[in-house]
C-alpha cells in the first residue's frame, strides 16, 4: 500500500477540535451541498427554454474548455483543504493564515492567466474540441464573456477550501444560495426580458461568480478563524508544501478532466441535432453530478478525524449510504427530465428523440459517478494518491480505445458517448472498490495519520 506521507498529505486535513464528531455531521455535511447543487439545476433549464438549437450546441464545446480549467485547479483547492487542516490539527494557527494567503494568491495569478489565455486565443480553443465550424464564433464569443470570471472562480474554490478545513459547511453554502439568487434575477433581465441571447446568458454568469466570489470573501473574514487575503511573501518551501500534494491529484484530475474532454469533443463532432440533444442533457447530469462532489471533502475532513475505528467505520458506511442516495435520486432527476418532460431543456422536438434515447444511459451513470466519488474519496482519506493517480490512467487509456473505435469508428453516435460515460464510471467503480476490499482484508479500515 502506498501513501504519500507528507506536510498536508490528504489524511492530514483535519483538525484536532473537531476529532470524533459523530457521523451524521458527515450526513449534514452533504444535505447542505447538495440542496444548493440540485436548485443550481433550474438555471440551464430556464436558458434552455430562451436558446435555439445552434446557441444550445455552440455551449457544448466552449463548457469543455471551462470544464477542464475548473478539474486542472481542483488540485489546488483540495491542497488547501489539505495544508491548512494539517497546520490547524498541528495548532499552527499563523501557518494555516500563511497557507491561506499563499492558496489565494495562487489563485488569483492562476485566474488571470487563464482568463488571458481564453480571450486570446478563444477561437483556437474553440475549433481544437472538433467543434462544427459554424459554431466557432458563437463558441468563441460566449468564451471571452465568461472568461472575465476566471479570477473569481478560482478565488471562490479557495476560499471555500479554507472554509471547509475549518469545517464550515454552511458559509459556503449560503454563498452559493445568494449566487444562484443573483443568476435567477439577471437571466430573467438579460436573456428573458432583453433577449441577449447566448451573450446575455454569459454575462449573467459572470456577474453571478463576481458577486459570489465577492460575498464569500466578506462573510469569511467575519466568521472564519483565519484571517484572508493575498501575499506576496511566497517562498520555494510553500511551492515545494503545494506541490507535494497537488502534484499527484493534478494527475488524477487532469486524466478525469481529458476522459470528459474524449466524450465531449466526441458528442462535438456530431450533427447539430444529436450535439444539441447531448448538451441539454449532459447540462443537467453534469450540474447534478457536482452533488457528489462534497463527498470527497467530507471523507478527507472526518474520516481522519475520527479517534476510533468503530467512529471511522460509522462515518465511511454513512458516507457511502449517502454516496447510494445521491446517485439514485439525482439519476432519476437526470434521466426524468429528458424523458418525460423534454420540452423543458429544449423546444426543438426533433431534439427531443435523442434526448430520450440517452435518458436511461444518464440513470445508470450517475449511480456509477456518485458511488466511484464516495469510494475514491475513503482512498483519498487514506492518503492512497498514488493508487488513485494509476487507476486513472488505466481509465483514460480503456476510454480513448472505446471512444476511438466505438464513437469514431464505428459510429455509434450520441448512444456510444453516453454508454462511454457509463464505461468511464464503472471502470472506476471497479478499481476503487477493489481496492478499498483489499485494503480492508482480515483488518479494521483505518485511515493513516499525517506524520508529524
Amino acid at each position: 500500500m502506498e501513501h504519500c506521507q507528507t506536510r498536508g498529505s490528504l489524511h492530514g486535513a483535519s483538525t484536532d477540535y473537531t476529532a470524533g464528531r459523530p457521523a451524521h455531521d458527515t450526513y449534514r455535511h452533504n444535505l447542505s451541498w447538495s440542496g444548493t447543487c440540485v436548485l443550481k439545476c433550474m438555471l440551464p433549464l430556464f436558458w434552455m427554454q430562451c436558446a435555439g438549437t445552434q446557441e444550445l450546441a455552440a455551449l457544448g464545446p466552449a463548457n469543455i474548455i471551462f470544464g477542464f480549467a475548473q478539474y486542472i485547479f481542483l488540485a489546488l483547492q483540495l491542497a488547501t483543504i489539505s495544508l491548512i487542516g494539517d497546520d490547524l490539527r498541528k495548532g499552527f494557527r499563523a501557518g494555516a493564515e500563511h497557507t491561506l494567503q499563499v492558496a489565494l494568491s495562487l489563485a488569483l495569478v492562476s485566474g488571470l492567466a487563464a482568463a488571458g489565455i481564453m480571450e486570446l486565443a478563444a477561437d483556437q480553443l474553440i475549433a481544437a474540441t472538433g467543434a462544427d465550424p459554424a459554431l466557432v464564433a458563437l463558441g468563441s464569443a460566449y468564451m471571452r464573456i465568461r472568461a472575465f470570471a476566471q479570477p473569481a472562480v478560482l478565488t471562490t474554490m479557495v476560499c471555500q477550501a479554507g472554509l471547509l478545513a475549518q469545517q464550515d459547511s454552511n458559509t459556503p453554502a449560503l454563498t452559493v444560495l445568494l449566487s444562484v439568487s443573483v443568476n435567477i434575477l439577471c437571466n430573467l433581465v438579460a436573456v428573458a426580458w432583453l433577449q441577449l441571447g447566448l451573450q446575455g446568458a454569459a454575462a449573467t454568469t459572470v456577474a453571478t461568480q463576481v458577486v459570489g466570489a465577492c460575498a464569500l470573501l466578506l462573510i469569511a473574514r467575519q466568521r472564519s478563524g483565519l484571517k484572508y487575503g493575498i501575499t506576496t511573501n511566497i517562498s520555494m518551501k510553500d511551492m515545494k508544501a503545494f506541490g507535494r500534494t497537488v502534484a499527484p491529484l493534478s494527475v488524477t484530475y487532469i486524466c478525469k478532466n481529458v476522459c470528459y474532454v474524449l466524450l465531449q469533443a466526441a458528442a462535438a463532432s456530431l450533427s447539430f441535432v444529436q450535439l444539441a440533444a447531448h448538451q441539454a442533457v449532459f447540462s443537467v447530469w453534469s450540474l447534478l453530478s457536482f452533488t457528489t462532489a462534497p463527498l470527497e471533502q467530507t471523507a478527507m475532513t472526518y474520516i481522519p478525524a475520527a479517534k476510533t475505528a468503530q467512529q471511522q467505520q460509522a462515518t465511511i458506511q454513512v458516507l457511502l449510504g449517502i454516496s447510494g442516495v445521491i446517485g439514485l435520486s439525482c439519476g432519476l432527476l437526470s434521466a426524468g427530465v429528458p424523458l418525460l418532460t423534454p420540452q423543458a431543456l429544449t423546444k426543438d422536438p426533433a431534439v427531443w428523440v435523442y434526448m430520450q434515447k440517452v435518458a436511461p444511459l444518464a440513470l445508470v451513470a450517475m449511480m456509477l459517478t456518485a458511488a466511484d466519488v464516495g469510494t475514491t474519496g475513503v482512498l483519498l482519506a487514506k492518503g492512497d494518491l498514488a493508487y488513485v493517480a494509476r487507476a486513472y490512467l488505466i481509465t483514460l487509456g480503456v476510454l480513448w480505445v472505446f471512444v476511438w473505435f466505438g464513437v469514431h469508428g464505428c459510429g455509434w453516435g450520441l448512444t456510444g458517448v453516453w454508454s462511454g460515460l457509463v464505461l468511464f464510471f464503472g471502470v472506476r467503480l471497479v478499481q476503487s472498490v477493489g481496492r478499498l476490499l483489499w485494503l480492508n482484508r482480515g483488518q479494521e479500515f483505518k485511515a493513516v495519520p499525517a506524520e508529524g
